[in-house]
């Protein structure tokens, strides 16, 4: 008597080919997102982005925390070799030195051979 794949192998009969087929793409995607990122830094980025945001409002460019969120004014990255920031539209005189300023003292929070790297870019970031 022959045995069928699906009797000799129980768990195939689980997920039919194309189930499979799509299921390995799949697999591959979690797999990177487990790997993932360093987040190392993500504690102190998110100290810094409230500063910021702290900033941003006392100065009128936001009404609340998640006002500045929603306006998307300042992103940030972390990885293993620092952390990287992204201002968008603040060009006021009276906001970027204090945002500056912020970000140089978070800078000697982080340890020797990281880096804190900011871009202020004067374009509104477009919504994804």
């Amino acid at each position: 008597m022959r045995l069928r794949n699906s009797d000799r192998y129980p768990h195939h009969r689980l997920l039919s080919n194309s189930m499979r087929a799509a299921a390995l793409p799949l697999m591959l995607i979690v797999g990177v997102a487990l790997a993932g990122e360093d987040r190392t830094h993500d504690p102190l980025g998110h100290e810094t982005i409230a500063a910021m945001h702290q900033v941003l409002i006392e100065n009128g460019k936001c009404g609340s925390r998640n006002d500045c969120t929603v306006k998307q004014y300042v992103f940030f990255a972390s990885s293993s070799s620092g952390l990287d920031f992204e201002v968008y539209g603040v060009t006021e005189k009276a906001i970027v030195p204090r945002l500056i300023a912020i970000l140089s003292l978070q800078d000697q929070k982080l340890p020797i051979r990281t880096k804190l790297v900011a871009k202020f870019i004067q374009m509104q970031r477009k919504p994804i």
